[in-house]
């Protein structure tokens, strides 16, 4: 056993690893271990990466307390993590390196950290892409209003951005390309939602879950 239990770990998260420390997120709290072997040492927060960086932005997060799942790996990864105001459909995109945040407003949701930038969903069904570096930037990689529908997504590689719309019993795939347009990937029929395929793409290959299965493209 890493770390002596707790009742709170069992609200864990998220856990990270990362120069030889262990970070855990439990009931909105983020703790810091170093690891020797099979053991760890609960260490003072000041030695906590992800408190500091969080505390450059301490007024915002404050006032808008739900950021974004999974920001122990967007930041280690990224340097970037957000922060929703959901009431008011406000985004704001935190650059943890430099303690820049930047507000975007009119933002549905659907947000997805990447090693290119931050995707988001604006409440017209427009999907934009905030690149890393420059995050005042709103790319556009979706118009809802000149296709005609709306698209959710959960996956990307290093072609795209890659989004379902659904269709009654069916959902088409289509991937968004980084640098502008549009490609076709496949059309699935006789399902209920497009996340029960678990569409996931890496390197070369997408993968798909159906009838039981799982299917490479």
């Amino acid at each position: 056993m890493l770390i002596p239990w707790e009742e709170k770990y069992s609200l864990c998260d998220e856990i990270y690893a990362n120069d030889d420390c262990l970070y855990v997120v439990a009931d909105r709290d983020c703790e810091i271990f170093s690891i020797k072997g099979t053991t760890t040492q609960k260490l003072d927060a000041s030695k906590n990466q992800i408190l500091n960086a969080l505390g450059k932005f301490e007024k915002l997060t404050a006032e808008n307390p739900h950021i974004n799942s999974g920001y122990l790996h967007s930041i280690f990864q990224f340097h970037t993590f957000t922060l929703v105001d959901n009431d008011n459909h406000i985004l704001y995109i935190c650059d943890a390196q430099t303690g820049q945040a930047v507000k975007k407003d009119n933002c549905l949701g659907n947000i997805l950290i990447s090693d290119k930038g931050t995707v988001y969903t604006a409440t017209n069904g427009n999907v934009y892409l905030s690149p890393l570096g420059n995050l005042d930037k709103d790319k556009l990689l979706f118009s809802a209003s000149e296709n005609g529908y709306r698209v959710n997504y959960g996956t990307y590689d290093e072609k795209g951005l890659y989004v379902f719309h659904e269709n009654g019993n069916a959902a088409e795939c289509k991937c968004l390309l980084w640098e502008g347009g549009m490609t076709e990937i496949m059309e699935f029929y006789d399902i209920r939602l497009a996340v029960d395929l678990k569409f996931n793409a890496f390197g070369n290959f997408k993968a798909y879950f159906m009838n039981g299965e799982i299917n490479l493209l």
